[in-house]
């Protein structure tokens, strides 16, 4: 997840990940809760987790 999202992957959701994927999530017109939810992970490609 956190290649798709630009930033260099660690490994943990910590509070970096949570900024990448709010900023990720309103470009693509996602609620920006920070949350890798069903949909957020379906329209990042990645599968269930």
């Amino acid at each position: 997840m956190q290649r798709k999202l630009g930033i260099p992957p660690d490994g943990v959701f910590g509070p970096q990940t949570e900024r990448a994927l709010r900023r990720w999530q309103r470009r693509h017109g996602l609620t920006a809760d920070g949350i890798a939810g069903p949909m957020t992970r379906r329209a990042l490609g990645l599968g269930r987790g």
